[in-house]
């Protein structure tokens, strides 16, 4: 069961890593715009844990509103397990408020594995996340984004559901 969700998870970023990873040109009023549909960011203390690489795609844009749609690998360490690793799939909406500022409102949900210290696994289980952020665009193409995070997690081996508020920061570079 393990080894079948890590194989879905893996596939599912190898899909979307391969989309076609180009940024679009629109002329606006003679004015050429370069919109990016593609980012990468890396993310300290955010929903794959104290540090993940991650991959994101603008899936729709219109009049300050944009779906963006993301996949990424993170660890986390613990005194009881210390290799805690994680895939997550998120998606985020964000509404354009300045020229370079958007908040923004999203959804994560993160597959982690527990590997104990011998090499076996411990546990495997669902993070779901709601965040939300504001998305600071520092540069044309660098963002930084501040984000809050409910981690909500029940481990297959306990009976109890937990909430955790974490926040999350990101470094994202558009291309």
């Amino acid at each position: 069961m393990i080894r079948d969700n890590i194989k879905i998870w893996w596939c599912s970023l190898l899909l979307f890593c391969s989309i076609i990873s180009f940024g679009q040109e629109v002329k606006n009023d003679s004015i050429e715009l370069k919109q990016y549909q593609n980012a990468v960011y890396i993310e300290l203390l955010g929903a794959n844990g104290y540090l993940s690489v991650n991959y994101e795609r603008n899936l729709l844009e219109k009049n300050k509103i944009e779906l963006n749609f993301g996949v990424g690998v993170g660890f986390f360490y613990s005194i009881y397990t210390p290799r805690i690793f994680s895939v997550t799939l998120r998606t985020d909406l964000n509404y354009q408020l300045m020229k370079n500022v958007k908040p923004t409102v999203g959804f994560a949900i993160s597959q982690v594995l527990e590997v104990n210290e011998d090499g076996s696994e411990s546990t495997d289980y669902l993070v779901p996340a709601p965040n939300i952020g504001i998305d600071f665009i520092l540069l044309k193409r660098f963002h930084l984004l501040p984000k809050y995070y409910l981690l909500i997690s029940k481990r297959s081996d306990y009976y109890k559901w937990d909430m955790m508020n974490w926040g999350g920061l990101q470094l994202k570079y558009d291309f």
